[in-house]
């Protein structure tokens, strides 16, 4: 139980220092992320171009992409497009509808389980893991890491699951007022 306690203290946000956070992304994409280019607009940090998934045999799809990293990183979830027109824009394959970004899965679950909030853990994590997982799909018609409920009910999903709370339909009527 403590852990839990922990890992949410930890949580404290750092100030955001621009030629840091560039600095940061700049080694993650060299080290991770070669074929991806990075610049800068007003106050975010954008990547754009090939993102390669790969596996345990290396290399074995790859996406066309563009990222909007906030300067409140990694307290605020990045914008995430697919740009070559290959992953259908539909909640089913966990993209928002209503603009085009990608849904990297309950972006607090991520801050809370994950020790590592860098950039190089956001490329290796839930940037590189959603690709995984479009790939997956597309050549299984499954998620490898499973799928949660979209909007709301995810997020008290997910929440329920770190806190070790059983959902039932009641409590989320009762969260979710639908």
């Amino acid at each position: 139980m403590w852990r839990r306690w922990e890992a949410v203290v930890s949580l404290t946000p750092k100030a955001f220092v621009p030629g840091e956070q560039l600095e940061d992304f700049t080694a993650a994409v060299d080290a991770h992320q070669p074929e991806l280019t990075i610049t800068t607009s007003d106050d975010c940090i954008v990547l754009t171009g090939k993102l390669i998934v790969s596996g345990p045999k290396g290399p074995f799809d790859s996406y066309e992409i563009l990222v909007g990293v906030p300067p409140a990183f990694p307290w605020q979830e990045p914008a995430v497009f697919e740009t070559g027109d290959r992953v259908p824009r539909t909640a089913d394959r966990h993209v928002f509808e209503s603009h085009g970004n990608c849904c990297l899965g309950v972006w607090e679950e991520w801050l809370l389980r994950s020790r590592d909030h860098s950039a190089s853990a956001f490329l290796q994590g839930p940037l590189h893991d959603y690709f995984l997982s479009q790939s997956w799909y597309e050549a299984k018609g499954e998620w490898p890491f499973g799928d949660r409920s979209h909007g709301a009910l995810g997020v008290l999903e997910a929440f329920c699951e770190i806190l070790g709370v059983a959902l039932s339909h009641e409590l989320a009527l009762s969260l979710i007022h639908i």
